[in-house]
């Protein structure tokens, strides 16, 4: 049995520390573009925001920004999901799939 996977809920989109404040609001306003452009029937039900004070991250590996943008999505299609994150830049469209992918292997011998 395959459960329903949801792919609806909280991005967060954090940046490397010493990214300039306009370019993080440049994609945040790049992302309502591309909302509103490609998906009008539903582009109410997104919140794209940015956020001036993110205080913890699971990445320990190197320092982030503390501004970021907070992607909320009613959007139950991980196509939708890939195609807003890869319009602004494709390894985050990448990084995207490599953290919610499911790999399914089919073993034909056994």
């Amino acid at each position: 049995m395959i459960n329903k996977i949801s792919f609806s809920g909280i991005y967060d989109i954090r940046f490397p520390l010493g990214t300039k404040s306009e370019e993080i609001d440049s994609k945040c306003e790049k992302l309502n573009s591309i909302i509103a452009e490609k998906y009008e029937p539903i582009k109410d039900s997104f919140l794209v925001r940015i956020i001036d004070g993110f205080t913890s991250t699971k990445n320990k590996i190197r320092p982030l920004e503390e501004k970021g943008i907070r992607v909320i999505s009613p959007g139950d299609n991980p196509h939708l999901i890939f195609d807003i994150f890869d319009s602004i830049s494709p390894k985050l469209g990448q990084d995207y799939i490599n953290q919610t992918k499911v790999e399914l292997i089919l073993d034909t011998k056994a």
